[in-house]
């Protein structure tokens, strides 16, 4: 096998691990970013004036919120996705 397959292969190997690290930060990002916003609106939920709002349309925040929680779950109880998560080199 020509030396040029073995640079061909390790670059190949490369681009992949730097594919996989900046997918995974992408998505630790906006798992972050998920998790800090539904602590915020929960803030916004629990103080102020939230519950004087419309009826249809806090209903229609509460769904989009219970959406995002439901989102959190299904992330938290993949355990593969919690191991990338959590994985630091």
């Amino acid at each position: 096998m020509p030396i040029t397959d073995d640079i061909q292969t390790i670059w190949t190997e490369k681009e992949q691990r730097g594919d996989f690290f900046t997918a995974r930060a992408s998505l630790e990002n906006l798992t972050n970013v998920l998790l800090e916003e539904l602590t915020r609106f929960n803030d916004i939920k629990t103080g102020g004036t939230f519950n004087t709002l419309p009826a249809n349309l806090k209903a229609a925040l509460l769904r989009w919120e219970t959406e995002f929680k439901d989102a959190k779950t299904a992330l938290l109880a993949d355990a593969e996705i919690v191991d990338i998560f959590q994985w630091r080199p």
